[in-house]
């Protein structure tokens, strides 16, 4: 089985999905769910790259992009009742296979939400199979238009692009997403294939989220032995460790992510310790909510 046709698989379980989710009272269950489950596993805080789409329901139709975000907000405020530590973030996500133009207006959208909704919106991304959809140079006059978004807005939207989700050497997004202003970075797997760049991204103090489980279910690393966030860590780039989708994988939490670090790269309890730290440090959180969440 190649690893395209575990991204046929994948991409097929979102489309299943696809109208369940922006269902409205199911979307509220499920977070509710999601956020409850999280904390059962001690996570406090999380950031979610979020696809938008207008939530529906059968008595009112289709409801404005950002009720989504007025939905979550009810949602953390029952949550917060029980679990009064627990954050959350979004980070807009769109698709690597559309085209500038699509981008650009979703760049557009994004600064406005984040405009509207600051504490909520943390940054933008874009997602999808890397062997598939375009570079991310190909979106060079989008990325262009973020200073004139910034200045327009009176926001800033950081990157937080995935790059390098994959074992090719001819897979350059990791070289690309270097020269843009780009707080952290999505898998990264093969930047251990471009010394110097990963040097750069060391001395740019930017973070790697890497997602152990996830890359052995989509084919990229077999032996969790293996993984290149081993050479990251032994070269001193700064790791998080994450879970991607663990409800589409049929596991919750995060718990297991850290146990096959802890198993398979041999840390000890101060490397484990470093890396939860890195999750806070590096996450989009303003430094009080850093303050707080650290304590």
């Amino acid at each position: 089985c190649s690893y395209t046709d575990y991204w046929i698989e994948f991409e097929k379980r979102f489309k299943r999905i696809s109208l369940l989710l922006p269902y409205r009272p199911f979307f509220k269950a499920y977070y509710l769910k999601g956020f409850q489950d999280l904390i059962k596993d001690k996570v406090q805080h999380v950031e979610i790259r979020y696809i938008f789409d207008e939530l529906y329901d059968f008595q009112h139709g289709k409801y404005p992009m950002k009720t989504t975000i007025t939905d979550l907000q009810d949602i953390l405020k029952e949550v917060h009742q029980s679990d009064p530590q627990f954050t959350l973030k979004l980070i807009y996500s769109s698709f690597k296979f559309l085209d500038n133009e699509s981008i650009g207006k979703q760049l557009e959208t994004a600064f406005e939400m984040k405009k509207e909704f600051p504490d909520m919106i943390s940054g933008f991304d874009l997602v999808a199979d890397e062997a598939a959809g375009h570079h991310i140079s190909f979106f060079e006059k989008s990325w262009a238009k973020m200073s004139g978004l910034h200045k327009k807005y009176g926001v800033e939207l950081p990157l937080f692009l995935h790059a390098g989700e994959s074992n090719s050497i001819l897979n350059k997004n990791i070289l690309d997403v270097a020269l843009l202003n780009n707080k952290r970075i999505g898998h990264g797997l093969n930047l251990i294939y471009f010394p110097k760049t990963m040097e750069q991204i060391r001395k740019q103090d930017r973070l790697v989220e890497v997602s152990p489980l996830s890359n052995q279910i989509l084919g990229y690393v077999s032996d969790l032995r293996n993984h290149p966030a081993r050479v990251l860590l032994s070269n001193g780039v700064q790791c998080s460790i994450n879970s991607d989708d663990p409800s589409v994988y049929g596991y919750t939490g995060l718990s297991y992510d850290f146990w096959v670090t802890q198993i398979y790269w041999e840390l000890n309890v101060k490397a484990l310790k470093k890396l939860v730290f890195n999750s806070i440090n590096y996450s989009s959180m303003n430094d009080g909510e850093k303050k707080k969440a650290i304590t």
